[in-house]
């Protein structure tokens, strides 16, 4: 009992701790657009707007993304900032043919340029589908470090959503999900099993008895 209780105890703390950090993040959406030259010291789900010089040599198609029930690709295209750092930029989705793992996304404007969108990390953690993670400029997702070796560029550690200005295409969403509801849902569970346990040591207490 005491251990379910405990297990119970610390998925609430959880769940409240998941609550604070979607509240911040729901916060960081409303407020007033970052000006960002660095993401150091910047947390993700913030409002940003980027200016500079989009690289599509180095543009990259996340695979396997759906938008209104159709599959096609994300956009990841390159953007240099004035002061020489660069962000990775996802346009937004673009339909492809995931069998043939083709797609033609409208290609970026030249010159300097204006983003505004949400700041976000990179899905390093998202399900991929098999081992090879890459086909020349198609990838399952996104991996910042990895993008960085392979490109050569100095990339700062958040990605920037899109949702309006130049060179955006269908925005990709922007979810927030820190799955508070999850752990409260746990722990009422854990809380079940506590009950069960003291319900079984009455039972098998007026059991004995009657033996």
């Amino acid at each position: 009992m005491i251990i379910t209780f405990r297990l119970a105890w610390w998925q609430f703390d959880r769940a409240n701790e998941k609550r604070v950090l979607e509240q911040h993040a729901q916060a960081g959406l409303r407020a007033e657009p970052l000006t960002v030259t660095t993401t150091v010291g910047i947390a993700p789900h913030r409002s940003a707007v980027v200016s500079g010089q989009y690289l599509p040599s180095h543009e990259i198609l996340l695979d396997n993304q759906v938008h209104q029930r159709r599959a096609g690709f994300h956009v990841i295209t390159p953007l240099r900032l004035a002061g020489g750092d660069v962000i990775a930029i996802n346009r937004g989705w673009v339909a492809g043919d995931v069998s043939s793992r083709t797609a033609v996304p409208l290609p970026p404007p030249t010159g300097k340029v204006t983003v505004r969108g949400v700041l976000q990390k990179d899905r390093s953690d998202a399900f991929t589908l098999s081992e090879q993670t890459e086909n020349g400029n198609v990838w399952q997702n996104l991996q910042l470090p990895k993008y960085a070796a392979t490109t050569g560029l100095p990339l700062l550690t958040l990605v920037l959503f899109a949702q309006d200005g130049d060179g955006v295409l269908a925005p990709a969403a922007v979810r927030i999900n820190f799955k508070s509801a999850q752990s409260t849902a746990y722990a009422w569970q854990w809380l079940t099993f506590c009950a069960l346990t003291l319900l079984f040591y009455i039972l098998l207490g007026l059991k004995r008895k009657e033996s």
